[in-house]
């Protein structure tokens, strides 16, 4: 089987119907295809709408430019959460790794800001607007 070169850019995954997001399960077909993880080429010139919301896989994010403060409610085991919130600057290119369960929301602290969010698994109904 012939596999096929995907090429593309930021500017293009953010115009898509995919919203920034380049791999995962919901792309159609093609290499982007896979429900193993997902990829986010995202960035926010003003804070977006983006309220608390749940993944019930692992998350990775890192901030390529600009801040991100994160409010998380992180679970513990036995069914609560533990508050935490922390800082993603850009200039040190910092970076979390979020357990599966994590509630989060992400305020732009500092624009535009941009990075990478890998997630695992990828399929439909693991990430829900809480």
């Amino acid at each position: 089987m012939i596999q096929k070169v995907v090429l593309g850019n930021a500017a293009e995954a953010s115009a898509s119907k995919t919203k920034e997001w380049v791999v995962g399960h919901f792309i159609p077909e093609g290499l982007g295809h896979t429900d193993g993880f997902e990829i986010k080429l995202w960035r926010y010139d003003e804070q977006p709408d983006y309220g608390l919301k749940i993944f019930a896989g692992t998350e990775f994010v890192i901030v390529e430019k600009g801040v991100l403060t994160l409010k998380l409610e992180v679970p513990d085991g036995d069914g609560t959460f533990m508050p935490r919130t922390i800082e993603l600057r850009g200039l040190t290119r910092d970076y979390v790794i979020l357990p599966p369960g994590c509630r989060k929301e992400v305020i732009v602290t500092e624009a535009p800001s941009w990075g990478v969010t890998v997630r695992w698994p990828s399929s439909p109904g693991t990430n829900k607007v809480l």
